[in-house]
């Protein structure tokens, strides 16, 4: 009796079917870990820029607070355009900042800290000391305690534009204070200035953008002075 062996192995169409089918399936857990990476590094981006934002407008709004609008000088910044810097004396601290756009500029002056260029930076002053003089001050004295708001894990941030306004003050020393603050990473040649848009993240097709680690936030918030409080 002839015996037919029923079993028979996968033919080369099949094996290359498979193969393709895995090939595909593989390069679409790939594509989707990169995906979701990216968008890890981008949610985690914007967090600790908000982190950032809440953190020193709380501090303003403290220092504000325990100051009253007859100690609080806000001098015009010193430059034209974006290439800024600036400053907000309550009486007690100070906060100075250079703005990204001249950080990025190696030549013109900025406010500077043991010979360093300063990001933003909260200093105790009593007096006002770093708002007085025309011009004021641009090195900040060694002897003075100051703490950089803008390191944050390893990431750089910077001040693209911040304004503050008076809305109102009295002789009582209450006043309201609006300060509009445009803040994000700092990057060179990651963003653009937009006419419209203002400050903003190139497109992920720009060769020069890191779209993935790109943020900026446009940021408002109202400080009342006239209360009363401590460092």
């Amino acid at each position: 009796m002839i015996k037919h062996n029923s079993r028979r192995g996968f033919t080369l169409v099949e094996l290359t079917l498979v193969m393709a089918f895995m090939s595909v399936l593989l390069l679409a857990i790939l594509y989707l870990t990169i995906h979701a990476g990216k968008l890890y590094t981008k949610g985690v981006t914007n967090k600790t820029l908000n982190q950032i934002t809440r953190d020193i407008t709380d501090l303003m709004k403290r220092d504000v607070l325990a100051s009253d609008s007859k100690t609080i000088n806000n001098p015009a910044p010193s430059e034209i355009g974006d290439q800024q810097t600036g400053r907000l004396c309550t009486g007690t601290v100070s906060y100075l900042w250079n703005t990204a756009a001249l950080l990025d500029n190696t030549v013109a002056a900025k406010i500077t800290y043991n010979g360093n260029p300063v990001t933003f930076v909260r200093v105790i002053d009593p007096g006002a000391s770093l708002c007085l003089g025309d011009p004021a001050p641009t090195v900040i004295p060694d002897a003075m305690k100051v703490t950089e708001l803008l390191s944050t894990n390893g990431r750089d941030f910077a001040i693209y534009s911040l304004t503050i306004v008076t809305i109102a003050s009295d002789a009582s020393g209450r006043g309201l204070y609006s300060v509009h603050m445009v803040l994000g990473t700092h990057e060179k040649d990651t963003t653009q200035v937009d006419a419209d848009a203002g400050v903003q993240c190139k497109p992920p097709t720009d060769s020069s953008t890191n779209f993935d680690y790109c943020t900026v936030g446009e940021f408002t918030t109202i400080l009342r002075a006239g209360g009363r409080g401590n460092l």
